[in-house]
């Protein structure tokens, strides 16, 4: 043998498993401490905002098929929606909708129109 074959089985036997290599025997992935982190980790709730108005537009809530200038006599003062032909949605289509105008400014005057329907 010479000196490379010496080397060679020196390295075989350093990979050979022994005693001190049984390291992943005992080891439990639910126990381990990434796990443990990962269950202490704070979640946020993030909770789904519900729809407020129906796939036809109307007011979930109230059931009122309500303007976006929130005048519940108005018969639509808007151009016709893109999306459902509507003369009641303002900006963005109220077909399931998430949100409600909170208030607008009346261009010209002081006049502020709040929503009566929303929940304060």
């Amino acid at each position: 043998m010479s000196k490379n074959d010496d080397f060679g089985i020196s390295i075989i036997k350093e990979l050979r498993p022994d005693d001190e290599m049984k390291f992943m025997e005992n080891f439990d992935p639910e126990k381990s401490k990434r796990e443990q982190r990962k269950l202490n980790r704070k979640i946020s709730n993030v909770t789904k905002r519900s729809t407020v108005y129906d796939d036809k537009g109307i007011h979930i809530k109230t059931g009122l098929d309500i303007c976006d200038c929130m005048n519940d006599r108005c018969e639509g003062c808007f151009f016709a929606c893109a999306k459902c032909r509507s003369f009641k949605c303002g900006q963005e289509c109220r077909q399931n909708r998430r949100w409600m105008y909170e208030s607008y400014h009346v261009q010209g005057t002081d006049e502020v129109v709040s929503n009566c329907y929303l929940d304060h």
